[in-house]
């Protein structure tokens, strides 16, 4: 896992520097976190990102789960309803707005019990070169899997306390957390054992507190936590697209980032994803910026075969070729388990 293995990557204490309401906290692991990343203008910047509280989350929850799974998820949205953070949920949402809840029985998420896609929206318009990016959490898809297996390989059911406990720690993500708290006590270890303490005690109706997430909420969404300077050319892709965004002919972009992986996705007027997958994010927040490859996928790469001058107005030039890269982009689900 990515934040299992990465040195830190940006200093919190600076970060505590600029913000009072962080600064006041007690102890939290806010610099476990694995921030969001925008490749832009040979630049990586890096940065937090979460829900605005003025208004309700709405939330969606799956409509085939029984009652006793239901109550288990509803104790997880109480608890972090009630942990400080300033959050509130809306329940019955339409699924694919704010927060949907959905169970999969497919193995496509491995030998995770959940995955979360958090996605954050960023004004293409806005200036990226300050402390803070205009950026916010528009959405995230948590998928939940009720049964998983031993570590004998049987096929079991999760129980109530487990699916509660799971479901607190993907809400964690859906918030805004991505990465995972290495030591102590969070809803953000990636333990089974502490996922099952968590569950016990919220179906226990014991109080919930988080002391990351409330460090997470103490400080605006966007704020910058980071910069590495990238190669010459290698943000080129997404400096293309940013073209496009400005000009209305794509929306976006939006950020995602995942355990081994991101994501910067544009769309067009029909709802058609372009993306462009960051592969090597390990590696370029553990201090080698070069190693970050930006693969389009194959709408992106047709889009970008052709170029376009900075009015956004087709030029008919030869494109310019984009860096060459050593993978595919396959398509796949970008998410935190």
């Amino acid at each position: 896992m990515l934040a299992a293995c990465a040195p830190p990557v940006w200093n919190p204490e600076a970060l505590a520097a600029r913000e009072p309401r962080l600064r006041a906290l007690g102890s939290h692991r806010l610099g476990d976190a694995t921030p969001y990343l925008l490749p832009v203008q040979d630049s990586l910047v890096l940065f937090l990102c979460r829900w605005e509280t003025r208004d309700p989350i709405p939330v969606s929850l799956p409509p085939e789960a029984p009652a006793e799974q239901i109550a288990a998820l509803e104790a997880a949205l109480a608890a972090w309803e009630a942990a400080g953070l300033g959050v509130r949920f809306e329940r019955g949402a339409p699924p694919g707005t704010g927060i949907e809840m959905r169970i999969v029985m497919d193995e496509e998420e491995g030998a995770h019990a959940a995955t979360t896609v958090a996605d954050c929206a960023l004004d293409p318009r806005a200036a990226t070169r300050g402390d803070r990016l205009d950026a916010r959490l528009v959405f995230a898809s948590i998928h939940l899997r009720v049964e998983w297996n031993d570590p004998l390989g049987r096929r079991v059911d999760l129980e109530p306390v487990d699916l509660a406990g799971v479901a607190l720690h993907e809400i964690g993500h859906a918030l805004g957390f991505q990465g995972h708290v290495r030591v102590g006590e969070s809803a953000m270890r990636y333990q089974v054992d502490a996922w099952r303490r968590s569950g016990r005690r919220l179906l226990a109706g014991q109080a919930f507190q988080d002391e990351t997430l409330r460090a997470l909420y103490s400080v605006p969404s966007g704020v910058v936590v980071g910069r590495l300077a990238a190669s010459r050319g290698q943000t080129q892709a997404i400096d293309r697209l940013l073209v496009l965004a400005r000009t209305g002919s794509l929306t976006g972009p939006i950020a995602r980032m995942g355990d081994r992986e991101g994501q910067i996705l544009f769309r067009d007027g029909d709802g058609a994803a372009y993306a462009i997958w960051l592969r090597g994010v390990a590696a370029a927040l553990g201090g080698r910026p070069e190693d970050l490859l930006l693969l389009p996928g194959p709408r992106a790469q047709r889009r970008l075969s052709l170029r376009f001058p900075p009015a956004g107005t087709r030029a008919h030039v030869q494109p310019a070729p984009l860096p060459s890269v050593r993978a595919s982009a396959a398509p796949r689900r970008v998410g935190t388990g």
